[in-house]
């Protein structure tokens, strides 16, 4: 009886572990960084925030949505066949405000983002510094302890934004093309250690965000090979990489290129994620683009550029990485559209990246 009953209790303890196993592995699975595909990057809104003439930052930042563009633009987006877009966020603005005009300025990225994501696309804030007002540029950042800390600062109170937002369908990227130089690891391991204090930062603020990481040097695939993600060990992360190689064709049209050179490129991705254990849901190829013709800028000629651009969207996606175009719409050449609020689509573009040209009517205009 007593032999029975033990079996029994051991059989039942063997169905509980499997249970727990089964819980366990879902809730892992669950646990993961979000799923994004295709998406084109947004500069021009909310970067570039007015500034007065003695060198501050206006208030309220940022501008408004209607001084850019609209929500039909999202519904563009969205029928163009994207499901995410990429938001840059000048954060100097958040950096210079004491806590209670910080959480004013949070609440209006929160009222964006909620207008972007109610038409069903998902975002990824992209943390973009920029020279606006040095103080706060990616250079004070880099060399100031006092700026790095307030940035680590602003990095947790834009985390616990986004996670009271709904992390089912936001992303905060840390932080946008850190420079870190040179490329040589000197640079990859300074940034390793500030994006170490930003991701521990960004996560007890948020725990359930995924949070985009990437390498020094520009962010570009030299930098996030130098990558150790076992000392982020965090299983929200995704690992993004830009791509603009090499840099004179694709800003200048002065050079050649191969599909063989980008390959390489490509195949050092996937041997570092092969290496670190990351899936290929987990690559980012968080900015790609080539200048096309302007009248303040060199251009690449047309068919150039649609075999650039389709080399390398299919590398990306070879990889089974997201990927996300440079940009929707922007003066200086890279954009998908025309810089006005008619948003003309440019063909070259959009065959290049195998998207749909939705008619104007269909989105709202």
């Amino acid at each position: 009886m007593r032999l029975r009953i033990a079996t029994g209790l051991v059989a039942l303890a063997g169905l509980l572990a499997l249970a727990l196993c089964g819980v366990v592995q879902q809730a892992k699975a669950e646990s993961g960084a979000i799923a994004l595909k295709r998406g084109v990057s947004i500069h021009e809104w909310l970067n570039w925030s007015p500034v007065t003439p003695s060198g501050v930052y206006q208030w309220p930042p940022y501008r408004p949505l209607e001084a850019w563009g609209g929500v039909q633009d999202f519904e563009r987006i969205k029928a163009m066949g994207f499901d995410f877009v990429r938001l840059s966020v000048d954060p100097g603005p958040l950096l210079a405000s004491d806590q209670d005009h910080l959480a004013q300025a949070l609440a209006l990225l929160k009222n964006d983002i909620g207008t972007v994501t109610a038409t069903g696309l998902k975002v990824v804030l992209d943390l973009h510094p920029v020279s606006q007002v040095k103080s706060w540029s990616a250079a004070a950042i880099e060399v100031s302890p006092l700026v790095a800390d307030r940035y680590r600062n602003v990095v947790a109170a834009t985390a616990a934004m986004l996670e009271d937002a709904g992390t089912d369908r936001v992303a905060l990227e840390l932080m946008n093309e850190p420079q870190f130089y040179p490329c040589d690891g000197d640079g990859g391991r300074d940034w390793e250690a500030m994006v170490r204090g930003l991701v521990r930062a960004a996560r007890e603020a948020a725990p359930t965000l995924t949070l985009v990481v990437t390498g020094a040097c520009g962010g570009n695939v030299t930098g996030l090979v130098q990558l150790d993600p076992a000392r982020l060990n965090d299983d929200k992360l995704l690992y993004s990489f830009h791509f603009y190689e090499p840099l004179p064709f694709t800003h200048e049209g002065k050079s050649t290129w191969s599909a063989d050179m980008i390959a390489a490129r490509f195949d050092q991705v996937r041997a570092w994620a092969k290496e670190n254990g990351v899936p290929p849901s987990r690559l980012f190829l968080g900015e790609f683009g080539v200048t096309a013709a302007g009248k303040d800028h060199s251009s690449v000629p047309d068919k150039d550029r649609f075999a650039w651009l389709d080399a390398v969207r299919r590398a990306g996606e070879g990889l089974g990485a997201a990927w996300c175009y440079w940009e929707y719409s922007n003066p200086y050449g890279m954009s998908l559209t025309t810089f006005d609020r008619s948003r003309r689509p440019d063909p070259v573009a959009l065959a290049a990246l195998n998207l749909n040209n939705p008619p104007v009517d269909s989105v709202g205009n």
